[in-house]
């Protein structure tokens, strides 16, 4: 497939699916992407996973602030028959869906119409879902409403973390693409509307949800820490001495249904062993 298009989308789970597009001979002619923010405790300014890859590639790239009412962004469109997005992170606006003739193509890492929203891949894991997929859409001014191009179940042996889960289903999502791609812009292949009365939303994650609580069931603090990796991450407040102490869980287990904490870093301390931490105040 030669035809030429744009590609949007900015973390690394959207280089999933360039890759899998890529090993197909599908790659976009333009990318656009989320601009430079600052990482880290340095505060570096970084390029997002997908302006990396592009740049590797001598890909033009372009990194707007907004693309409501953004012209340059709107013209640069009208050149192209049709785009794919995966996990941009902005709302696309009726008039740049209305740039392509033959539409974008979004991937959803969810069997629609179940988990629409921000957060598929987090409200999954947390639900402890036993069918998960990723659905090909044609976007419309909904929040994932469009209709379905493509969709596949996706078996696991058990409950995935989310940067798995993310790596699966995106990479999958690039798979479909290319075989589906050519019947789409031919015209040979239906879309199908979503059964909307199946539908459920999910939220933006913030940073608060992270907490692990002691009251949560075991089971329930495992797929926290499934959902959360490596953001926003969990953490608990240890008591001790009459104060609390935020502890972020960078490693952690589910064995015979006990959920193990392996490693923490203190705040404002550095990675150690929960039982070192233990230990170091008796």
């Amino acid at each position: 497939m030669n035809k030429k298009f744009v590609f949007f989308g900015t973390p690394e789970f959207a280089t999933y699916t360039l890759n899998a597009l890529q090993t197909q001979g599908i790659v976009p002619s333009i990318i656009v992407t989320a601009p430079d923010s600052l990482q880290g405790r340095g505060l570096v300014l970084t390029h997002s996973p997908v302006k990396k890859w592009a740049l590797q590639r001598d890909i033009p790239v372009y990194t707007p602030e907004k693309i409501r009412n953004n012209v340059e962004i709107h013209n640069l469109c009208k050149e192209y028959e049709f785009a794919i997005l995966a996990a941009y992170g902005k709302i696309i606006p009726q008039s740049l869906l209305d740039c392509f003739p033959k539409g974008i193509l979004n991937v959803h890492p969810s069997l629609l119409p179940l988990y629409r929203g921000p957060s598929p891949l987090e409200y999954q894991i947390l639900d402890h879902v036993t069918h998960f997929g990723v659905t090909i859409i044609k976007l419309d001014s909904g929040c994932d409403t469009g209709n379905i191009v493509a969709q596949r179940e996706m078996e696991f042996i058990s409950t995935p973390s989310k940067q798995i889960l993310g790596q699966r289903t995106f990479s999958e999502g690039g798979n479909m693409l290319s075989s589906y791609l050519a019947p789409y812009l031919s015209g040979i292949l239906p879309t199908l509307p979503q059964n909307n009365s199946y539908a459920t939303q999910t939220k933006k994650i913030e940073k608060a949800d992270g907490e692990i609580k002691l009251v949560d069931s075991d089971q329930k603090k495992f797929l926290k820490f499934l959902a959360y990796q490596p953001w926003p991450g969990t953490f608990f407040l240890f008591e001790h001495a009459n104060t609390k102490i935020r502890l972020k869980i960078t490693d952690a287990s589910f064995e015979d249904g006990v959920f193990i904490i392996r490693k923490i870093i203190p705040e404002g301390k550095k990675e150690m062993l929960y039982v070192d931490f233990i230990r170091g105040l008796k």
